[in-house]
């Protein structure tokens, strides 16, 4: 008799307790290349030119969305020469059109800014650009691990500049005008476009 009226009891809270532990057990379940709900943190080298440090966020098990933030800072010990500081920003998103279970095929879009000293003046001094862009970004995606992910980066990119030029990847300045690549990392090595995540 105690024991059944011990086992109504017990119902209750254990149904609450596998309620509870659901979502946690089904997490444990999914495949790493599923980024619904995941955070994480790297680095990235996009096809238009930006690159550093990269923050992303799973909105969906097949959708990202990507910041990028890249400072660079240049101090000459002559005080005849100007410091020189370079600022890369990028917002985007991923959409994994191809998903396996530790592997994914992405497209997406991306627009960047991008200002800093390229090239020279007719007088030697160095030229300040800011210039905008925007991406087709095309990525192979593979999750050796749950947390970690590798990725290479290719695509189409637009690049639009102000009077002064465009500065294309390397280093470049286009006299005025906008360069498009296409599937064109501009001489850089594809796998100078690789990436890594840290997820969780």
């Amino acid at each position: 008799m105690r024991i059944t009226r011990l086992l109504p009891a017990l119902a209750l809270p254990t149904l609450a307790l596998l309620l509870a532990a659901a979502p946690a057990l089904a997490e444990g379940n999914r495949a790493p290349a599923e980024v619904d709900g995941k955070k994480g943190v790297g680095y990235a080298r996009s096809i238009g030119g930006t690159s550093g440090l990269a923050f992303n966020y799973g909105l969906t098990a097949h959708l990202l969305a990507e910041g990028l933030l890249g400072i660079r800072y240049v101090a000459y010990e002559s005080e005849e020469v100007d410091p020189e500081f370079w600022l890369d920003l990028g917002v985007g998103a991923h959409f994994q059109i191809l998903q396996a279970e530790q592997a994914a095929f992405s497209a997406g879009g991306r627009v960047n800014v991008m200002t800093g000293p390229a090239g020279e003046d007719s007088d030697g001094a160095p030229v300040d650009v800011t210039q905008f862009g925007v991406d087709i970004p095309l990525r192979v995606w593979w999750w050796p691990g749950e947390h970690i992910s590798l990725h290479v980066e290719t695509g189409i990119a637009f690049m639009f500049g102000p009077d002064d030029g465009v500065v294309t990847s390397d280093g470049r300045l286009v006299p005025k005008g906008m360069v498009i690549a296409i599937f064109d990392n501009f001489g850089t090595d594809l796998f100078g476009h690789i990436g890594l995540t840290f997820w969780w």
